[in-house]
This record gives C-alpha cells, sequence and structure tokens, in this order.
C-alpha cells in the first residue's frame, strides 16, 4: 500500500465513521501520517507483514470486526505472494471479506511492467470479487465504482493569496506544483535501470521549466520527501518541503496555477481535480529515436536505457495501457511526451495562460460531474458488504 492508496483507505473510513461504522485500520508505520488525523484506531503490522493472512483474521476476530477491507487488492496481493501465503485460503474466511482495487485488475490485467522485470500476479487474485474500484482513474463504466473524488477544495481569495505570499510568489508569477512520492526518487529503486530512470527525469523537466521561466515568471514547488537533482538551474524559482499533512498538502494544492506529474494513476490528480487546477502528465510512450537537442540527449546518457512510462520510473505502459483506452479520464488532464521540447513548452505556454486554464477547467469539470454522479464510498461499500453476506 502506497501513500495515495492509504489516503483512498482513509476516505472510505471516514465516509463509514459518518455513517456510524467503527473502523480499526491497519497499516505499516510508514504510513501513519496519512492516517492519525482519521477518526479511526491504528493499528501497526510491520512486524506482522510475513504472515499478514493470520494477522489479519486474528485481529478481525479478537475485536469482533463485521468486514476486511483490504487497501488495496494488488499491494496484499503481493505481500501474500512474497511470503507464500495462500490467498485464496484467505478469501475463504467467515468474515466478509472486500477489496479496494486501484487498479481494476480485471482489466489491467496480471501481468505488471517494472521495467526491465515484469511481475505476474497468480490467477487466484480475481477471486477477489467484492471490489470497490475507485474513479479516477478507472473508467467511470467500469464495474464496482464510486466517486472517489475529494469534496470540492476552494480556498479564499484572501486565503490563497496570504499563503502565496508566504510562499514568496509574486502577484505576477505562476506557482506549479510538482508532488513526488518516495517510490519516485533513486534511493527507493531497487533495480540500477530504474534508479538510473530515476535520476534522469528532473534535470530534463527543470531544463523546460527553466526556459519556460525565461517567458513567463513562475515558480516552482516540491512536496516530496527529498530535492530533486537538478533543480539548481531554477535558483530560488525552486522550493522543496518535505512530505505534508494531507490538510496542508491540499491547501498548497489549491493555491498552485498547474499540477505537475509523470504518473498518470496519481492520487493527486484526483485532488487537482477537485480544486479546479489544470494539470500536465509527462509519459514516455513510445520512446522515440534518439533526440538531437542537448538536454534530451542528456536524458538518454544518464538513463542508459529508456524505455516507455506512464508511471515514472516504474513503467506500467503495458498495464495501463488497456485502463486509459477510450477513457474520458484523459480528457481532463493534459498528456505530454517527455522528450517533446516544444510540445512541453507549448503545453506549459497554454495551462500557465489565462484562456488555456480556462478551457481545461471546463474539460475538467465535465469529467468531475460524471464521477460525482457514482455511488459514494459507503454507498458501494454496503452494496457489496450485503453481496458478500449472501
Amino acid at each position: 500500500m502506497g501513500f495515495g492508496e492509504a489516503l483512498l483507505g482513509v476516505k472510505l473510513a471516514t465516509a463509514l465513521h459518518a455513517a456510524g461504522d467503527q473502523i480499526l485500520f491497519l497499516a505499516p508505520s510508514g504510513l501513519q501520517k496519512a492516517i492519525t488525523a482519521a477518526p479511526v484506531r491504528y493499528g501497526r503490522i510491520d512486524l506482522a507483514l510475513s504472515r499478514l493472512d493470520e494477522a489479519i483474521l486474528e485481529t478481525a476476530q479478537s475485536q469482533a470486526c463485521d468486514s476486511i477491507v483490504l487497501i488495496d487488492l494488488v499491494a496484499v496481493y503481493t505481500f501474500f505472494g512474497i511470503n507464500n501465503r495462500r490467498f485464496d485460503q484467505f478469501l475463504r474466511s467467515d468474515i466478509p471479506i472486500l477489496a479496494l482495487d486501484v487498479w481494476n485488475v480485471p482489466e489491467a490485467g496480471l501481468a505488471w511492467d517494472y521495467f526491465p522485470e515484469t511481475f505476474q500476479l497468480g490467477q487466484d487474485v480475481l477471486q477477489a470479487v467484492h471490489r470497490m474500484v475507485p474513479v479516477p482513474f478507472v473508467r467511470p463504466s467500469a464495474a464496482g465504482t464510486y466517486n472517489a473524488l475529494p469534496a470540492p477544495i476552494a480556498l479564499p481569495a484572501d486565503e490563497r493569496a496570504e499563503l502565496r505570499s508566504m510562499l514568496g510568489i509574486a502577484p505576477e508569477e505562476r506557482l506549479i506544483f510538482w508532488p513526488s512520492a518516495a517510490w519516485q526518487h533513486p534511493s527507493q529503486q531497487l533495480h540500477p535501470v530504474r534508479q538510473r530512470m530515476a535520476a534522469a527525469l528532473p534535470p530534463l523537466v527543470f531544463h523546460y521549466l527553466k526556459t519556460a521561466s525565461d517567458r513567463r515568471p513562475l515558480r516552482v514547488l516540491h512536496v516530496g520527501p527529498e530535492p530533486f537533482f537538478g533543480a539548481e538551474v531554477m535558483g530560488d524559482r525552486y522550493r522543496h518541503l518535505p512530505q505534508q499533512p494531507a490538510s496542508e498538502f491540499a491547501r498548497l494544492l489549491s493555491a498552485s496555477d498547474l499540477l505537475l506529474s509523470f504518473n498518470i494513476a496519481a492520487t493527486t490528480v484526483m485532488s487537482a481535480l477537485a480544486a479546479r487546477v489544470p494539470v500536465l502528465i509527462g509519459s514516455l510512450d513510445p520512446v522515440p529515436e534518439r533526440p538531437t537537442f542537448a538536454a534530451a540527449q542528456a536524458f538518454f546518457e544518464r538513463s542508459e536505457t529508456p524505455y516507455p512510462f506512464r508511471a515514472w520510473p516504474l513503467s506500467l505502459s503495458r498495464l495501463l495501457q488497456p485502463v486509459l483506452h477510450q477513457n474520458p479520464y484523459l480528457d481532463a488532464v493534459c498528456g505530454v511526451p517527455v522528450l517533446d521540447e516544444d510540445a512541453f513548452l507549448a503545453s506549459l505556454h497554454d495551462l500557465l495562460g489565462e484562456e488555456g486554464a480556462a478551457a481545461q477547467r471546463l474539460r475538467q469539470q465535465r469529467y468531475v460531474d460524471q464521477v460525482r454522479a457514482l455511488p459514494s464510498p459507503s454507498d458501494k461499500f454496503y452494496s457489496l458488504l450485503a453481496a458478500a453476506r449472501r
């Protein structure tokens, strides 16, 4: 379970608490920051990951829990596989088991392309039939979907201006919000190929941002576990903040003019859509022939083995292809190839301008209206729970 998946779990838990349920939330200590403000009892499972099935069932039985929700399906299944635990046997528990399926596994498939490796899920993962599928980013028409958008976020104009001033943003400047997760940094990748890709992209992006800042005054706010390599070209127009509590993260996003991401499945995009902040998502699919401009050549040299990605630096390009095909989510965000300098700069210029930003907000609103028409998290949970009890 990553930070984004944990936040989806917290949102579900908060909705169930509001409906009168009591929640016991089990998670590794590294995710405690995402959970502490939620109306739940928190239990650490760091020492129980090798026997996760037994730990979950023993805890659920001792605490007289009426149901179990896996957050998320793929993460839990992966821990089971690593530790040779029987997932199919676990699902036969007397306690109803539901699963949050962020990726919509039946559509995405079982082969996960973490370049240069491919991890294969077993067929038994599909036995988790009582699935809650959050939208965005899965297509709204998929089975099991529910509205996972946060409540609309809108800072009052004076509060937004005050926050931007505290961040050093002048009235004429645009603020680009670029968050990163721990796994997007080289230190958190185990394979050297992904380590090189994690290190290669930020200098290329900062080349684009520096070029764009010479044409239009802008600043970059990066929220993540550590600063990006290559940011020195921005001087004081780049600011790094450590990971923030969810409420402060939402305020910073709402005060921004553009969300920049290189993970099309990032839960941060949900928050940007709710806050009506334009979104620019870079990807590399397919990999073009070796480019001629210097910054892209340097990217090729640093990465050594450039490969397609939709979730940098993992890849997941093949996994996400069926999920994104004809998905209206793509209309609500602006996608750009990271090795097309002209297209990247044109997208930045467009989305940081009044007309371009307004046009994307209209597209976002059409998509948001479609998502808001889906069942709420609690409604979807209770309908699936009733089915699981039959």
